[in-house]
């Protein structure tokens, strides 16, 4: 995914890339200094993989604080939700991650399927879909979460606003604008725009 970064690198924005493989564990100075968290799950199916709790509490202080998190998941068919799922639970954000939906190749950014007005798609036309399967998004708490795009019925894209000094959250069910970043260039900056503490 070093597309988006590329992306967002090339937008003004400091970018350093952490891999669970090389890093191992996600700790609060790992995350120090940090404006954005964007958090992309993977195979989680390993017994080494889970999150503990005291990377879910590394997570949760930075989000506190006014750090803003973006949480990307895939579908479900190598526990690519798992992760997100966890962060969405420990701090309780009103999302769930669940399923495999296949949708077009590319979606046009149209209303009633998405909220236009929200920032996040100024000047955004279309973004990509995911053909080989994406998941799908469930809100559970409507006072703070709101669904900005959907694609056949299904919620794709949501965002979430908490109050208080709690960053703002982006939540994505398919990973093809990371794979495809020039196609969602525009969506990638303005979702890290919005992010901003």
């Amino acid at each position: 995914y070093t597309g988006g970064a590329a992306v967002l690198r090339s937008a003004g924005y400091q970018v350093t890339e952490e891999c669970r493989g090389s890093a191992r564990y996600i700790t609060a100075s790992l995350l120090a200094g940090y404006g954005q968290i964007w958090f992309i799950t993977y195979d989680s199916s390993g017994a080494d993989w889970f999150l503990s709790t005291s990377e879910l509490e590394a997570i949760e202080s930075a989000w506190r604080s006014g750090v803003g998190l973006f949480v990307w998941a895939d579908d479900h068919d190598y526990h690519y939700q798992d992760h997100a799922n966890d962060i969405c639970n420990y701090l309780s954000l009103g999302v769930v991650f669940s399923g495999k939906i296949r949708r077009p190749s590319t979606i046009p950014v149209t209303s009633p399927d998405f909220d236009v007005s929200h920032p996040i798609w100024f000047g955004v036309t279309t973004i990509p879909g995911e053909a080989q399967g994406a998941g799908k998004i469930t809100v559970t708490d409507s006072g703070h979460v709101s669904v900005i795009a959907r694609e056949a019925g299904t919620n794709m894209i949501a965002v979430g606003s908490y109050g208080g000094n709690k960053g703002r959250v982006v939540f994505d069910a398919a990973y093809e604008p990371l794979c495809r970043p020039a196609e969602a260039e525009r969506y990638l900056r303005n979702a890290a725009a919005w992010l901003e503490p």
